[in-house]
């Protein structure tokens, strides 16, 4: 693609996640930065150039359903989200992870143990065990109609606590949308 068509990219891509509208001269300043053939990164700040905090809204959705209008407009390969199956950590996990001098946000650690346990395993005891042998604090969570029946599971890091000093749960498909339980009995019934 042309320097030309990367412009274009870009300046759609910061108008559509609200960081420099078009025809805003006070808007944020951003800079696209080509540095291989098939791809480009955006800087941006997020004070406007009259000074006020450009706070983006659903950025990341708006940011992929522009990819998705710019992939057709120049009839390109259509890529799926790079985070399609996962979810990311918030500011807050990232800031938590960085005060702690962590080398990893937990979730991204319950999500490599969890998806180890999961490839491993073959039944939902299976699975279970295998990740309080992992090292991992389990909560499973039954029907309340049907004790013996698992609807869901929780997960935690036994060091992994809030400002309370409560431990704090992750739900199987808050990890990565693969890792609910519905997910795995798929898998689980497909060996």
């Amino acid at each position: 693609m042309s320097d030309h068509q990367w412009k274009h990219i870009a300046t759609e891509i910061t108008a559509a996640t609200g960081i420099a509208p078009h025809d805003d001269l006070s808007a944020a300043r951003w800079i696209g930065i080509r540095h291989a053939d098939n791809h480009i990164h955006i800087v941006a700040t997020l004070v406007r150039q009259d000074r006020r905090t450009v706070w983006p809204r659903s950025d990341y959705r708006r940011c992929q359903a522009c990819c998705r209008y710019l992939e057709q407009h120049y009839q390109l390969h259509r890529v799926h989200g790079h985070h399609a199956n996962k979810r990311l950590p918030t500011p807050a996990e990232l800031n938590k992870t960085t005060r702690q001098h962590r080398e990893e946000v937990p979730r991204h650690q319950l999500r490599r143990a969890v998806h180890a346990a999961a490839d491993a395993s073959t039944d939902e005891q299976d699975f279970l065990d295998r990740l309080r042998a992992s090292g991992l604090l389990v909560r499973p969570r039954t029907d309340p109609t049907n004790p013996t029946q698992l609807t869901g599971y929780a997960v935690a890091l036994p060091e992994d606590h809030n400002a309370a000093g409560d431990t704090i749960w992750y739900s199987g498909s808050t990890l990565a949308a693969d890792l609910s339980l519905p997910q795995l009995h798929r898998r689980w019934q497909t060996r």
